[in-house]
Order: structure tokens, then sequence, then C-alpha cells
């Protein structure tokens, strides 16, 4: 791997984990909690956590469109857990694949934001 793609992947995995933290301090404050885990195990984990919290949203006790916010933070953080996993290997179409995982990261801001400000008026 270049030393350019090095720094990009850990560009990447950076964001990634910020975002994590945001998403796991949010599922802490929802009506009912989900605890995910911390994020100092593998990617892996912290994936079937994300994975689990998506499942089990549907029984939470919110409004539809926050539930929806919130099943869509989980997705495109899962989806941008597996681009830049893809882009670290070096796979084909690479640069695509670092492109699409910060439009991932940046959808699950948004709609985690949307989660915040639900959680802020209650």
């Amino acid at each position: 791997m270049s030393d350019s793609r090095d720094e990009q992947v850990e560009y990447l995995l950076a964001k990634l984990t910020t975002l994590y933290y945001g998403l796991r301090v949010t599922c802490q404050g929802l009506p009912v909690s989900i605890t995910l885990p911390r994020a100092t195990g593998p990617i892996s984990e912290l994936m079937e956590g994300v994975d689990r919290c998506f499942r089990i949203s549907d029984d939470l006790p919110l409004p539809d469109d926050v539930r929806a916010d919130l099943q869509m933070a989980c997705l495109h953080w899962n989806t941008a857990a597996d681009l830049i996993g893809l882009y670290a290997t070096g796979m084909n179409g690479s640069k695509l694949r670092d492109e699409a995982a910060e439009l991932a990261m940046a959808s699950m801001q948004v709609a985690l934001n949307s989660v915040l400000a639900w959680l802020d008026q209650e």
C-alpha cells in the first residue's frame, strides 16, 4: 500500500471511529438505551454491534422518522466500514470506494444529527 493510501485509510478510520463514538453516545441517550461495544475491539465487533442496534431499533419507542434516521445512521456506518476495508486492501476501483465511504459517513452524520435533535427536544 502506498504512503498516500496508508494516510487516507488512517484518516478514514479516524473519521469512522469518531462517528462510531457519536452513535454510541446517541444510543445511550435513547428512551431505551442501547449499549454499543467500546471502540477498542476489532472492527467486526463494532459492525456487529451497529447491526444489532439497527435490528432492535424496531422495538424502541421512537417516532417512525427518528427510527428511520437511527437505522440509516447504522446502515451508513456499516457501509462506510465495509468500503474502507475494501479501499485499504487495494481492491479495483479503490478511489471510488474511498469517495463512497466519505459520502456514507456524511449521510450517517446527517441522520445521526436528526436523532440528536429529537433527543434534545425530549
